[in-house]
């Protein structure tokens, strides 16, 4: 018997489901740029940067908890859930993208998903 992670395909509800929420998208955007596994502080003080429109350097430790609670609690477990990443909770705890992740790149641009966007009209 198949399981999810074992599809070549992933259903729309599942590709709507993975990138409805815009830390999983910068989760995705980061690892597709880095092309190898990071380490969870990486990758909370990146998505910080990117969700205060900051650079990296300006993130303190502070505003980056909150960040990090929510990566390794939440948006992480889902998108491992749906095959997409491999995260060791280790003490290192590194993340990196499947074999599973092409699929998704087929269809999204990632670079897009962190550009600043404009909700409102001038």
């Amino acid at each position: 018997m198949k399981t999810p992670n074992d599809q070549q395909t992933l259903s729309p509800d599942t590709v709507f489901d993975v990138l409805r929420n815009p830390r999983r998208q910068f989760v995705l955007a980061y690892l597709r740029q880095q092309n190898h596994p990071v380490t969870l502080t990486e990758l909370a003080r990146q998505t910080t940067a990117w969700e205060a429109d900051v650079p990296v350097s300006e993130v303190d430790e502070e505003s980056m908890k909150p960040v990090y609670t929510s990566l390794s609690h939440a948006q992480l477990p889902k998108l491992v859930d749906h095959g997409l990443l491999e995260y060791t909770s280790d003490d290192r705890r590194t993340v990196d993208t499947t074999g599973r992740m092409r699929i998704l790149e087929a269809d999204f641009d990632f670079t897009a998903l962190v550009e600043p966007q404009r909700y409102y009209t001038e």
